[in-house]
């Protein structure tokens, strides 16, 4: 398409290469150069209310000064729930964690560099039922909706089998 393109270059896996966005790039463009820059790191682990590690949740990193990130920097803790972040601009960012069935929440002020960083999670409430028809057949694609009284509202939609879960 004509017109001003944003391109993006960065690296995967164990590579400490910051991902940069290199605006205002024209159609049809040849030679093309990124100049990627060292990024730093930051660690830590996360634990349940028990203090056992919590594996498999999605942790993102959000900056906190309006900058952009794309793709925003994701982990996932290990079995030892340990994580690490890797080629990331420095800064100082909100730690993110993704939803389960733990309660999603933010840590606030993390810098890079940290490499003892201790993420606590508290296990949620669980929500499961199904949603049938007037002659008790199952709903497929149903919209079933939480909402917590005093604030969040989840959404849903119910499976083949008409049934919903809504967990964390």
């Amino acid at each position: 398409a004509p017109g001003p393109h944003t391109l993006t270059a960065g690296t995967r896996g164990e590579h400490d290469l910051v991902l940069r966005p290199l605006p205002g790039v024209e159609a049809g463009a040849e030679g093309v150069v990124f100049t990627l820059a060292r990024g730093e790191s930051l660690a830590g682990i996360v634990l349940d209310e028990e203090g056992k590690p919590v594996a498999g949740v999605t942790l993102l990193l959000r900056a906190t000064d309006g900058t952009e990130l794309r793709p925003m920097p994701m982990a996932a803790p290990g079995k030892d729930g340990r994580f690490r972040f890797r080629g990331v601009p420095p800064g100082t960012y909100e730690l993110v964690t993704g939803r389960g069935a733990f309660i999603p929440q933010g840590v606030k002020g993390v810098r890079t560099g940290t490499a003892d960083l201790v993420v606590r999670l508290q296990r949620g409430s669980s929500f499961s039922g199904t949603v049938v028809d007037p002659k008790g057949r199952p709903v497929e694609g149903a919209r079933v909706t939480l909402h917590r009284v005093g604030g969040r509202m989840w959404t849903t939609d119910t499976r083949r089998d008409g049934e919903f879960e809504f967990t964390g």
